[in-house]
Formats: structure tokens, C-alpha cells, sequence
């Protein structure tokens, strides 16, 4: 990053998994419970899948509305 940009500092290995992460972890997982506590209903998609190396993949997808429009939460 130096050659492009000197005044940019890249955090450390360190610092990502052990600060930055779990701060926005906790960012989200608050965004997500306050939009589940103001839903009266939920529709949960899921996906199973392996790729070529047979690692397994799970995904999660939660649906709901609120006051007739889709929620979409953003910033995640």
C-alpha cells in the first residue's frame, strides 16, 4: 500500500481478527436483533452447497417486512 498510497496504514493480521472483526460483528448482530424483535413474521431460504475441494458452504437468508415494505439491512 506504501507504493499506492503512503498515507493509507493497513491494519495488522492481529488487529483485524482481534479488534476489527469482532466490532463489527457486534455492529451487525445488534442490527439484526432489533429488526427480528420489530418482525411479527419471518421467512428463513437456505443453501447447501460443497465447491470442487469438498468444502461445505451454509447460507442463511431471513425475509421479512416492515410496515408493508422489505426490510434490507445495509452497512453489513
Amino acid at each position: 500500500m506504501a507504493d499506492i498510497d503512503p498515507y493509507i496504514s493497513v491494519p495488522c493480521r492481529q488487529t483485524v481478527t482481534q479488534t476489527i472483526l469482532p466490532q463489527q460483528l457486534s455492529i451487525v448482530r445488534e442490527k439484526l436483533q432489533k429488526v427480528l424483535d420489530n418482525a411479527s413474521d419471518v421467512s428463513l431460504t437456505s443453501d447447501i452447497w460443497t465447491d470442487w475441494r469438498t468444502h461445505a458452504f451454509l447460507a442463511v437468508t431471513v425475509h421479512t417486512f416492515g410496515q408493508g415494505e422489505p426490510v434490507i439491512l445495509t452497512g453489513l
